[in-house]
């Protein structure tokens, strides 16, 4: 999606008024500034190269863009906001919105991840990622949005393209790795948005951590809900949660457990689950699958049954406070409950639910 109604950096330059700071200038090796946030829009950034010069959104002062390109037509746009952009697109919901009220034309188009994704290294940021299949099988495409909010000034970027093989989900998340994230002036008094609170619990749809928990439940959990279920409480489900997991004879812990169960109303039955997965498979959930999710675990769920019927929802990455807990605990009974999976009335036999837009 290349920038649209705007005006070229050397045209902005000619409109300014005299001693009016400029959004843009030139830095080295063709790379261009946005002097307001210091961020740097490279010429070229791993197999991407920018088209042309980075652009100002017509009517707005620091409102600024540029698009790239890779070698199989894969293409990126990498956009900088102040925190008081007018952009239909400059939070988060509304950026998700804007793709799909698109993407809703689509026949098979689904929200295949949407997660934590982390970026940085001088000062690591963790941002929201949502990755879009569209189509099946050969002629699939795909879109990704990546979203930083650091407070004064919001870094978005968007890359599209069609699947043509399994290495195109491990290169347009290396683009966005691969950006410069030193070059944002984020100072410990200016990294006051969200993607600067690194160790937030974040909720997260994945094919891969809700296959793993559809296959742990069913396998490894003799009994999902006990027969005596007390009120749920919060600050009894965020110490459970936040126990230290059961080892196992080789020490490590156990990768599954149902921590705590308790009925959020009359006759149902709610189970809240933890998994512990090794660094290793968290890994490959982020480096190796088309997920591409940068999870740390522990990953919490609750399953719930009313009857003969059951669903897995409201998946987590993160410890919980009691907070987070009674947010938990609230969204069984929201009509927008994220359920990832049905079940029978044991929360056994989950099948799992693919998030299609339409």
């Amino acid at each position: 999606m290349k920038i649209a109604s705007a005006l070229p950096a050397t045209v902005l330059a000619l409109l300014a008024q005299p001693g009016q700071a400029q959004p843009l200038r030139p830095a080295a090796d063709e790379a261009v500034e946005h002097t307001g946030s210091g961020w740097v829009f490279p010429k070229h950034v791993g197999d991407y190269t920018r088209g042309s010069d980075p652009e100002c959104i017509a009517g707005t002062a620091n409102d600024c863009g540029a698009n790239y390109e890779d070698s199989r037509a894969m293409a990126a746009t990498v956009y900088v906001y102040p925190d008081d952009s007018p952009a239909a697109d400059a939070s988060y919901a509304g950026a998700k919105a804007v793709i799909e009220q698109d993407l809703e034309q689509q026949p098979f188009a689904q929200a295949w991840s949407e997660g934590p994704f982390r970026v940085g290294s001088a000062r690591p940021l963790v941002g929201e990622k949502i990755f879009y299949k569209i189509g099946i099988g050969a002629d699939s495409t795909q879109t990704s949005l990546y979203f930083f909010d650091t407070g004064r000034w919001i870094v978005k970027i968007r890359i599209s393209g069609r699947t043509t093989d399994a290495s195109v989900f491990r290169r347009t998340d290396d683009f966005v790795r691969a950006q410069p994230w030193d070059s944002l002036d984020l100072g410990a008094q200016a990294c006051t948005g969200s993607a600067c609170r690194t160790e937030r619990p974040l909720a997260i749809h994945g094919s891969t951590p809700e296959m793993l928990a559809s296959l742990l439940v069913d396998q490894a959990l003799e009994e999902v809900f006990p027969k005596d279920l007390p009120p749920c409480d919060a600050a009894a489900l965020a110490a459970a949660l936040a126990a230290e997991p059961r080892k196992r004879a080789d020490g490590a812990p156990e990768p599954v457990e149902a921590v705590a169960a308790c009925s959020p109303r009359r006759g149902v039955k709610a189970s809240f689950v933890r998994l512990s997965l090794s660094s290793d498979v968290l890994s490959k959930i982020e480096l190796d699958s088309p997920d591409g999710l940068s999870l740390r675990g522990p990953l919490s769920f609750a399953v719930v049954a009313e009857g003969r019927s059951g669903f897995l929802t409201e998946l987590r990455d993160g410890m919980l406070d009691e907070q987070d807990a009674a947010r938990l605990i609230e969204a069984l009974d929201d009509e927008a409950r994220a359920d990832f999976a049905t079940a029978n009335g044991d929360g056994k036999h989950p099948q799992l639910t693919p998030r299609f837009l339409r």
